[in-house]
């Protein structure tokens, strides 16, 4: 049987995670700032980019990002292969994309498998968050942590 300290530590440290994940009545996040509902006018023109995943299943191809620009009512994506773009509106707090188009650039196996799973992790309404200026998109195991990064806006041309 274990002991009581031995209790204790789990406890704690999964305490401390349930209060750090808990957003208090003035909005802002006990941890790392001001949650903010989304809205893609606040976005529109600015691009956001992640350099890695937290997904048990699988991590990013080698020397790509994820890059994602915004505009009023749509998104580009771009994973290091092909770009994606299509309608996008926010409705609690989810991302609703409408059809995805791509464009047909010809990549290796590993990277056209990156475009398609982010295909589906995109239109399958992942859980979207702004933090201060930090956009989270997640869907069950799967976190995508986006940082504002204004060198990439010319690679996108959103409409």
């Amino acid at each position: 049987m274990p002991t009581p300290s031995r209790l204790v530590v789990p406890a704690a440290v999964a305490a401390g995670l349930l209060l750090a994940a808990c957003v208090d009545g003035t909005g802002r996040d006990a941890t790392y700032g001001l949650v903010v509902v989304p809205d893609l006018t606040d976005l529109s023109g600015d691009t956001f980019v992640a350099d890695g995943i937290v997904d048990p299943d699988r991590e990013l191809v080698s020397g790509t990002r994820i890059a994602m620009s915004f505009a009023t009512d749509s998104v580009n994506v771009n994973a290091g292969c092909n770009t994606l773009s299509g309608t996008a509106t926010i409705d609690d707090y989810e991302l609703v994309l409408g059809h995805l188009r791509s464009t047909r650039k010809a990549c290796d196996q590993a990277l056209e498998e990156q475009d398609q799973w982010l295909t589906s992790f995109l239109t399958a309404r992942p859980h979207f968050d702004r933090v201060d200026d930090d956009l989270y998109l997640s869907r069950d195991d799967t976190v995508i942590h986006l940082v504002r990064d204004d060198d990439w806006s010319v690679h996108f041309r959103v409409r």
